[in-house]
């Protein structure tokens, strides 16, 4: 499964937190604790129903994926499906990476477009390089950059 099918996921998560909050679905929150640690975490009150809590978090959360902390990696990647998975979370708007870069440095006008270009159009955009320290720095940077953006408070 590609980088695309689980953003779809993550979506389909958090409308369905917001569906079963209101009461829409079947099902029921079973772990409030979690929910409440979440809530914790963006700053909802957690000392409030779990079905509003439910719905707060969901309502917080209801981003457009370049909006997210999230970046897409593929460390030595092994096949080109890796590599058309990687673009396609780019475009679905995720910062991805790509090592070794992928054999697309033969046209200039893809390269720009993929780490250049594609961030103004979708929110993504192609990380390329194979220093891992590098690659990890950047990741971080990037995470922290959107959680700020988000009013997340930093990582423990």
């Amino acid at each position: 499964m590609g980088a695309g099918t689980y953003s779809h996921h993550a979506y389909e998560a958090f409308r369905t937190l917001r569906e079963t909050s209101q009461g829409k679905t079947p099902f029921k929150i079973t772990d409030a604790n979690k929910l409440k640690w979440m809530c914790d975490t963006v700053g909802i009150d957690s000392k409030q129903d779990v079905n509003k809590m439910a719905g707060e978090i969901a309502d917080h959360l209801d981003v457009d994926i370049p909006q997210l902390p999230i970046a897409v990696t593929a460390p030595e990647w092994m096949e080109q499906k890796a590599t058309i998975d990687g673009f396609f979370a780019a475009a679905y708007g995720a910062y991805t990476r790509l090592s070794p870069i992928p054999f697309v440095t033969g046209a200039p006008g893809l390269v720009k477009l993929l780490t250049e270009d594609v961030e103004g159009l979708t929110g993504g955009k192609i990380a390329l390089g194979d220093d891992p320290a590098e690659a990890a720095n950047n990741i971080e940077a990037h995470i922290i950059s959107k959680r700020k953006g988000l009013g997340l408070r930093e990582a423990d």
